[in-house]
């Protein structure tokens, strides 16, 4: 891929028995910079361990439109981290797979592709001209495709918008994994996992069923959550620590509800 993150080999990260931490990343919407920013807080200012995971909640394509340059970040990051770094399908990278012609005429679709566009120069020619990278665009699509909607850890169930209350787990469809929201939000049943999901809200929001990780402005929201039971076979708190990564640091952060 060309990306050289510099992050420290998997295999010399410590192992910790004592613990599973588990990243969970919000919304990065096309924000390459923030993305950059939240694997750095995620590698260098907490004790990642061998055995932590990373999930991406979706929505890391978006209105900042660094299609291209996030889904190479993203991918060189997998191979860093193998079986470590998970990444579920958001509602955003669904828009890129289809191509439909409202997206691709939309504000969100025409930065997408112009991230796939490279210089050239004709001989003679003063002016620089683009040139859409139609095999490169098409390679990251197949690995959106490819891309789970949901991710099961030993206590919480991953994915991007929430899931169908009317439904089981195993029973649930794409449809309510990307689009459901309301009818998920009213629902207080308590499923064998806990869910943990997105949403549009800024704050992070902790239910007894669920646990969303809020969209900032101009940040993310990192939630760093507890999947190891204790020698009584219990998991006790859901919450470690919250990363709050800010593309302006002097902003307030949002606070938890």
């Amino acid at each position: 891929m060309g990306i050289k993150l510099g992050f420290q080999d998997q295999a010399n990260l410590r192992h910790d028995p004592t613990q599973a931490w588990i990243y969970v990343v919000g919304h990065i919407n096309g924000d390459v910079e923030l993305l950059k920013k939240t694997l750095v807080r995620i590698e260098f200012s907490q004790l990642l361990a061998r055995n932590d995971k990373v999930v991406f909640l979706g929505n890391f394509l978006g209105e900042g439109g660094h299609n291209k340059e996030i889904i190479e970040i993203l991918r060189e990051y997998q191979n860093v981290r193998p079986g470590q770094v998970i990444i579920l399908r958001g509602r955003a990278e669904n828009r890129m797979i289809g191509c439909r012609l409202m997206w691709l005429k939309s504000l969100e679709g025409l930065k997408a592709l112009e991230s796939y566009k490279t210089k050239w120069v004709l001989p003679l020619v003063v002016e620089s001209f683009k040139k859409m990278d139609a095999s490169q665009f098409c390679i990251d699509r197949r690995w959106l495709i490819n891309l789970p909607f949901f991710y099961k850890s030993e206590k919480y169930f991953f994915c991007h918008s929430g899931v169908d209350p009317e439904k089981p787990l195993g029973d649930q469809k794409m449809g309510a994994l990307l689009y459901l929201d309301l009818d998920f939000y009213q629902s207080s049943r308590i499923y064998p996992k806990k869910i943990v999901h997105s949403c549009y809200e800024s704050k992070l929001v902790v239910k007894s069923n669920r646990i969303a990780v809020g969209r900032p402005p101009d940040a993310v929201q990192c939630v760093v959550i507890n999947d190891k039971k204790d020698a009584h076979g219990n998991f006790g708190k859901d919450l470690e620590n919250m990363l709050f990564i800010q593309k302006y640091p002097d902003k307030p952060k949002e606070a938890v509800k």
